[in-house]
């Protein structure tokens, strides 16, 4: 962004590969000062034609800010802004990936089953002249590892720390990443033990610790993906050692009765009430506004930040955008994620300010 405000000043020339927009009258530069000026992000002086700067040093770099600004602008002035912005965005990822150092910012969703929930996507709105519609998605997204899957991310880690650290290492310590029976056998009243798996967290550049109160491990479920870093001394305390053929039925078990039971097992209070609790359950379920999105930004933004504020939006990740792929049919998803406690209002919020452009 900051690039394409210095182009249109004139401070900078268009990276390469990147053709600044022909506009009715006049050049692109002035035509996009004149532009920007009209919403506040540029500034001038009546007294000095042709001088231009922007107006606060804070909008340089904030797209949040030119997004909704540049709704103020006219149609043909928006297309030749964002046409400018996306492309001066593409060279710009394409140096950065050439040299190493690319961050795109979007979240990648990536999980072992993705797949867009019956009746979706729903049709919040068609723009009357272009056709493109806004969407209202809901990913269901599969958590858990099954039992096939994890014993072969094991066998995969064990290889790979065998290459780096040698076959001494593997079969002496190494052979503390493993399978994992609980000590406790009654988990959730269901007379079954919990079961994991666990494999160690190395350092790159350091050699392997030796003390268990040392050594880490990533730890994974058959519910949830690993995102627990554990000891081994924790882990020995509270597990032991068992090999894949005394862990797979366990796994299974526990695998399929996730898919339904949440980790407060049959007494959790929500449940019993008649709701739903989805905590620890191998599904999680988002929702996002996919499609024609820069129409609906500001709504949806707002709309949140007067639900729960600005500082807990960006907390919780909020209206972030994401990207996955379904699983199934293999089509890209990309949109802005919204909270189910919000979905019912930010829908409505959308609808009426569309009613209220038309």
């Amino acid at each position: 962004l900051e690039r394409v405000y210095s182009d249109i000043l004139q401070t900078t020339q268009p990276m390469a590969g990147v053709a600044m927009p022909t506009v009715q009258n006049g050049s692109f530069p002035q035509a996009g000062q004149e532009a920007l000026k009209s919403v506040g992000i540029f500034d001038g002086d009546p007294r000095v034609p042709g001088w231009c700067i922007l107006k606060k040093k804070q909008f340089a770099t904030n797209v949040g800010i030119f997004l909704n600004r540049m709704l103020g602008c006219s149609l043909a002035e928006q297309k030749f802004l964002f046409d400018y912005f996306t492309s001066t965005l593409d060279a710009v990822v394409r140096d950065a990936k050439a040299d190493g150092s690319f961050d795109d910012g979007i979240v990648q969703l990536k999980y072992d089953d993705i797949t867009i929930e019956e009746p979706y996507p729903v049709l919040l709105h068609k723009d009357p002249l272009s056709g493109a519609p806004t969407n209202l998605v809901k990913l269901r997204l599969d958590r858990g590892h099954s039992f096939q899957s994890v014993q072969q991310r094991l066998q995969t880690f064990r290889e790979n720390t065998a290459l780096h650290y040698g076959e001494d290492w593997m079969n002496g310590p190494g052979l503390a990443s493993a399978f994992y029976i609980c000590r406790t056998e009654d988990y959730l009243h269901t007379g079954k033990p919990r079961v994991i798996m666990a494999t160690e967290k190395f350092i790159r550049g350091e050699a392997p610790k030796r003390s268990d109160a040392s050594r880490y491990f990533h730890v994974f479920r058959p519910n949830l993906k690993a995102h627990l870093t554990v000891c081994l001394a924790d882990i020995k305390k509270n597990y032991r050692k068992a090999a894949p053929a005394e862990v797979e039925e366990i796994w299974k078990f526990w695998f399929e009765k996730f898919a339904t039971m949440c980790t407060h097992g049959e007494r959790c209070k929500t449940t019993k009430a008649g709701g739903s609790c989805d905590y620890g359950t191998r599904f999680e379920y988002v929702y996002l506004i996919t499609g024609a999105v820069l129409p609906v930004w500001k709504t949806v933004r707002e709309t949140m930040m007067r639900m729960v504020g600005k500082k807990t939006m960006q907390t919780r990740g909020m209206g972030r955008v994401v990207r996955t792929e379904t699983t199934d049919t293999h089509e890209r998803v990309i949109g802005l994620t919204i909270p189910y406690s919000m979905v019912d209002k930010v829908v409505t919020a959308i609808k009426a300010s569309m009613v209220t452009k038309e």
